[in-house]
């Protein structure tokens, strides 16, 4: 099994593009968990930016793989950022094999490539059975 610790996997719509000497920096927002926004800045060199341009544009949809990684300044203070190894408008055509969990456009969450579904309760056992279940961490009876 492989442990890639700080790989990561990120997706958004580009918010801004700015160009300077050596790197392209990216801001995207990127729902997370409980779809709540964070808007990320993101750094990328040159050659990846020749490499990719069509798909650096404004609100486009972008799938991201990179490396978590950090320095110092020199005011001491610690600074994150992310390596980035690849660009993508899929997530299928990122070479991963780390999981992952992002949201298509819907909001439906996709994990590691399955979309997760809300499928309602319809058998009466089912039903009863999560309401006990529930019941014992505090959850109210729900006959829905």
């Amino acid at each position: 099994m492989n442990n890639y610790i700080n790989e990561i996997i990120l997706s958004g719509k580009i918010l801004s593009i700015i160009v300077n000497e050596k790197h392209i920096v990216l801001s995207i927002e990127n729902q997370i968990f409980n779809n709540k926004i964070a808007f990320i800045s993101l750094r990328a060199y040159k050659d990846l930016y020749e490499k990719y341009k069509d798909l650096f544009f404004i609100d486009n949809f972008i799938f991201i793989k990179g490396y978590v990684n950090s320095y110092k300044d020199k005011n001491n203070k610690i600074n994150n950022y992310i390596l980035i190894t690849q660009i993508s408008d899929s997530i299928e055509e990122l070479n991963t094999s780390m999981p992952h969990i992002r949201y298509d456009e819907d909001g439906t969450m996709v994990w590691n490539g399955t979309r997760c579904e809300i499928e309602p309760l319809t058998n009466q056992e089912d039903i009863e059975f999560m309401n006990n279940f529930c019941k014992e961490f505090g959850g109210e009876d729900n006959d829905s």
